[in-house]
């Protein structure tokens, strides 16, 4: 019983905490966005809010391909007792995982900034969040060396 007990305290805790990130990460990409020429509201939509992010700073179709090879990897792994769906759906996570990385440096290099603080901004992304939001940064376009 105690079991359960510490269990739902771990649950609770962790859910306040995604909660409190979640609702930190909304407000710097609300501001974000209204920097970049976007509607604020946009950054309350889970997945909305990413293909805002690309269209910001790339281009939308690879959102679509990001998306598509991240359905596609999460369908592989399920069945995680066939070697050659692991090995796929890995592939397609890895693919997903550079798109998302590229996109986040493009994101940051459309408002300006460098590779280090893309580095930061992968460390501490709420923080820079915010620093790119309250910030002096401003948005100039997307990645300027395309």
């Amino acid at each position: 019983m105690d079991v359960l007990v510490a269990l739902s305290e771990y649950i609770l805790i962790a859910a306040i905490i995604s909660l409190v990130l979640w609702v930190l990460q909304v407000i710097a990409l609300w501001k974000i966005f209204t920097k970049a020429g976007q509607s604020g509201w946009k950054s309350i939509i889970p997945v909305y809010n990413i293909f805002i992010m690309f269209k910001i700073s790339w281009s939308t179709m690879w959102f679509w391909i990001s998306l598509i090879a991240f359905v596609l990897a999460s369908a592989l792994l399920s069945f995680a007792t066939v070697a050659i769906c692991v090995v796929l759906g890995g592939l397609l996570m890895l693919f997903y995982t550079i798109v998302m990385l590229i996109m986040l440096f493009k994101f940051v290099r459309s408002f300006n900034w460098g590779v280090g603080m893309f580095i930061l901004t992968i460390i501490v992304p709420v923080i820079m969040l915010f620093v790119l939001a309250f910030g002096k940064a401003e948005y100039i376009g997307p990645d300027p060396i395309s």
